[in-house]
């Protein structure tokens, strides 16, 4: 076993879950842009899922509709591995998905974007648990003394729980996120699983943010520093997707705290 295998076996050794630990490993697998014009390793594991949904022998796929499956997967799922459609559809059977796998007896890309949707949500989790264990190892290796679930404790309390709780006190009205702590915060918001967006608040969300992002630029352009033109020169201007995803997630954090207080949430069980 190599050295980089060993210290991954290791950090897997520290996860509980073995789900966990087998969604991590299947992460690590043989990934589909890397097979090339080698369909063999793809094939096998489709028929496996075709055995495993219950598809009758008379109902698999023909050869042309299983290369038009392959070529799908191909092109919309080049950066997962073989291994994480297999496990993919293993939690699905045994429910540990959020997918309805009815499939009427056809199987088409669609029915399998579905349950990988479903499985990207499941891997999310995972990959952000086994992110925290790296960390932890990465300061250990360094002879750091900075204990990261301190340190997220510490964040988690200044920048998450004493904002909601202004938020609260003022029935609404006191909604401060520093701008350079919006992703963070959103990222531990949605870890925690509290960001939950209906796809009517994801679609207020895109028009407030519209408003905004224009009103920017607007200012921007009325208001531009000597700052911001030697900023433009040394090729150091804000990436503009970046700033829209964070105007959408500063927006996004609103709502939740919004719908948080309304369900009468408690800052300390936030």
């Amino acid at each position: 076993m190599d050295k980089s295998l060993a210290i991954r076996e290791t950090m897997l050794s520290q996860i509980g879950a073995s789900e966990t630990r087998n969604i991590i490993s299947a992460n690590f697998g043989t990934r589909i842009a890397n097979l090339g014009q080698n369909i063999t390793p793809l094939s096998e594991v489709m028929r496996y899922v075709f055995v495993l949904v219950g598809l009758k022998r008379e109902n698999l796929p023909t050869e042309a509709e299983a290369m038009v499956i392959r070529q799908f997967i191909a092109q919309n799922y080049a950066a997962i591995t073989v291994e994480e459609i297999k496990i993919a559809f293993d939690l699905a059977v045994k429910g540990e998905l959020d997918v309805d796998l009815r499939h009427f007896q056809t199987f088409s890309t669609l029915y399998f974007a579905q349950v990988m949707k479903a499985y990207e949500k499941k891997k999310q989790k995972a990959m952000i648990e086994f992110a925290r264990i790296q960390e932890k190892e990465r300061l250990k290796s360094e002879g750091s003394n900075v204990d990261p679930e301190k340190a997220e404790a510490e964040f988690h309390a200044e920048m998450v729980v004493k904002p909601y709780q202004k938020f609260v006190t003022s029935k609404g009205c006191d909604f401060n996120i520093p701008i350079h702590s919006v992703e963070l915060v959103y990222s531990r918001l949605k870890k925690l699983g509290h960001i939950n967006l209906s796809e009517q608040e994801k679609q207020d969300i895109k028009n407030q943010s519209e408003e905004i992002y224009i009103n920017h630029i607007e200012a921007e352009k009325a208001f531009k520093t000597m700052s911001d033109v030697l900023r433009e020169k040394q090729g150091r201007k804000e990436d503009e997707n970046k700033r829209w995803n964070r105007i959408c997630q500063h927006k996004a954090i609103e709502i939740t705290f919004q719908k948080l207080m309304k369900l009468g949430v408690k800052p300390e069980n936030l």
